[in-house]
């Protein structure tokens, strides 16, 4: 003997919500130096390894707040775009190295322009903030005037030097 089942009233619904959310957190981006000089193991154990654990740690107190990532030595490239997804974030954080640009030395000022031109939206409200990391040499002559830029924007800029004054 053979059993049929039949199922009634079984009607999957599939598609999308779209539902404004009110978000209160910011918007930060770091900036991570990946400069050959990041690689001195004046810290352990090294720079940017260094700095690498200090991005994981400060995203894991972040709660509804987008970050972002950028690399740079002497040009700047764009890691991650915004994002909420923190998981994402510090997977790709681990994955920097001083491959990645091929330039080499560190434009502090490229970093800043490309998180003022592509990850900030001029328009945006959100509190916007911007994290360099850096064992602080800069082969540019024009970072003060592109954070003088950000400003306009209503970008504020924290930096980090990773290092010690002894040097690697």
């Amino acid at each position: 003997m053979k059993k049929i089942f039949k199922i009634d009233n079984v009607n999957p619904k599939m598609g999308t919500k779209i539902e404004k959310v009110k978000r209160q957190g910011i918007d930060i981006v770091f900036a991570v130096d990946v400069s050959k000089s990041m690689l001195a193991e004046d810290v352990a154990p090294n720079r940017l390894e260094k700095s690498k654990q200090l991005v994981s740690q400060l995203i894991n107190q972040l709660g509804s707040d987008r970050i972002g990532i950028i690399a740079y030595s002497g040009s700047a490239f764009p890691v991650l775009p915004m994002t909420s997804d923190y998981g994402v974030a510090k997977m790709f954080m681990q994955g920097m190295n001083p491959g990645m640009i091929s330039s080499q030395g560190t434009s502090i000022d490229q970093a800043i322009d490309l998180a003022t031109t592509k990850f900030f939206d001029k328009k945006d409200k959100t509190n916007k903030l911007l994290i360099i990391i850096s064992d602080g040499e800069d082969h540019s002559d024009n970072a003060e005037s592109a954070a003088e830029e950000a400003e306009k924007i209503g970008m504020k800029i924290v930096t980090v030097g990773v290092g010690t004054e002894k040097g690697g």
